[in-house]
């Protein structure tokens, strides 16, 4: 494998993983978002008040989680180093 193969094979991964990111933070804002908004949480207390409950299951844990990775990631210049970078 020539080193440019592997260059690009490394950058190719880069991308993909910095596209994921991109998508997890925004999906993580809408979230949140949602979770801020007051029709929302009136639908919360709308049904409590007619003595609904919600007993299925939670995503509580895995997105504090999730949001407990995405506030650990070091500030990095890297990204855009090698986005700057040409191939060939």
């Amino acid at each position: 494998m020539s080193n440019n193969t592997d260059a690009d094979r490394i950058l190719a991964e880069l991308e993909y993983l910095w596209s994921l990111e991109d998508a997890v933070r925004k999906f993580s804002k809408k979230l949140d978002e949602i979770h801020a908004d007051e029709q929302y949480k009136a639908v919360w207390t709308l049904a409590m008040v007619h003595g609904l409950t919600y007993q299925g299951p939670t995503y509580k844990d895995e997105y504090a989680s999730l949001k407990r990775i995405m506030e650990s990631k070091p500030d990095s210049e890297v990204r855009g180093d090698i986005k700057g970078v040409t191939k060939g």
